[in-house]
């Protein structure tokens, strides 16, 4: 396939001409994840964010189970109440682990469907319990990444959700939950 240059979104090495990523996904891996910090990514359009996000996600497959999460696929609807919010972000993860590959995805994927079905009216603070456990549960650290975080910034349901992942990060020493979360938009 003939390559070009790309200006309208994530590129692939095999169609677009790119900047290799190689030592930048290793050092956001050796300087970031490796210590479980929480941080983020912030550019203007077309900088490479999504890009590098793909990029670290395969990066990091063999160490950890990484969840990438786009909020461009949630809907506004998605962002109304905890309860929305919630179900969706659990579809989210479900579709994730659609091609459940280890032993640890194919568990997560049981807990997360079980989960979902025996709650159906879940809230933000049943959520991250569950996650809580998940997390316990996994043999391997668990990354979340959520790419265009921002397009949900003006929700106070996110807001919430942001508090809770602050919350938890806070308390990792007694708390389990994600071992790294990397929140990438265009606005700080």
């Amino acid at each position: 396939m003939k390559r070009r240059f790309n200006v309208t979104g994530s590129c692939n090495p095999q169609w677009h001409y790119m900047v290799r990523l190689d030592d930048r996904v290793k050092k956001i891996k050796e300087e970031y994840v490796d210590y479980g910090s929480y941080f983020v990514i912030n550019r203007g359009r077309q900088y490479g964010k999504t890009t590098t996000l793909r990029a670290l996600a395969k990066y990091l497959q063999e160490d950890y189970i990484v969840f990438s999460l786009d909020f461009q696929q949630m809907g506004t609807q998605s962002f109304t109440e905890e309860k929305t919010f919630a179900r969706g972000f659990l579809d989210r993860l479900l579709a994730e682990l659609r091609k459940a590959d280890t032993e640890d995805k194919v568990k997560i994927r049981e807990m997360l469907s079980n989960f979902k079905e025996n709650h159906p009216d879940v809230i933000m603070d049943e959520l991250f319990m569950f996650l809580s456990n998940m997390c316990e549960r996994c043999e391997h650290p668990i990354v979340l990444m959520i790419d265009e975080v921002d397009s949900a910034s003006n929700n106070q349901v996110f807001i919430d959700f942001l508090a809770q992942l602050r919350g938890y990060y806070l308390r990792r020493e007694d708390t389990p939950t994600f071992h790294s979360v990397i929140l990438a938009g265009v606005y700080s």
